[in-house]
């Protein structure tokens, strides 16, 4: 979940007033592709909140997306240990852990990611992707499925997730 698809967060409120300010603006320099910027916000978001999950989490994308990978992924795990129901936070540890070639622990971020927001196509979407990569092609094959029913967008539906729904029959021996 990242950008405008991210509903408002109310742990947010966590942070002082200045830290809160922080974050919303790094959230806004990581949708506008400007990282470096965002870091250094969140550096300072996080000195003056330690204990604000939704800055770590900021934190993490940011380093995600200057692909400073151990970095983002120490924020990211901070962040799910201050607040272990925050999804958001799941699906990036997810994404950085996938990038990270850690399977398993990709696998298991998707996993709480979608628990704690089961009707977000795209985390089913990761999940499926993560079970692929272990090689649990039932278990993804379940959550691409998932995934189709709970996108809105036929687009959407037809172009990744149909592909690795296909790539997986294909992997198994299937016919289409």
């Amino acid at each position: 979940m990242t950008g405008s698809d991210r509903p408002s967060d109310p742990r947010e409120e966590s942070a002082s007033g200045p830290a809160r300010e922080l974050v919303r603006q790094a959230r806004d320099l990581i949708d506008r592709r400007q990282p470096d910027a965002a870091v250094r916000l969140m550096e300072r978001a996080v000195a003056l909140a330690p204990k604000a999950a939704h800055a770590w989490n900021q934190l993490g994308r940011a380093l995600n997306n200057l692909r400073r990978l151990p970095e983002a992924r120490r924020a990211l795990e901070r962040a799910v240990e201050l607040s272990p129901d925050l999804a958001d936070a799941w699906s990036n540890l997810g994404h950085v852990c996938r990038i990270m070639d850690d399977v398993d622990a990709a696998k298991e971020a998707f996993r709480r990611a979608a628990e704690l927001a089961p009707d977000h196509a795209e985390t089913r979407f990761l999940l499926g992707r993560a079970y692929e990569a272990a090689g649990r092609f039932d278990d993804a094959r379940a959550a691409y499925t998932a995934a189709c029913d709970l996108d809105a967008s036929p687009i959407r539906r037809t172009s990744g997730i149909n592909a690795a729904i296909r790539e997986i029959t294909e992997a198994e021996g299937a016919l289409l």
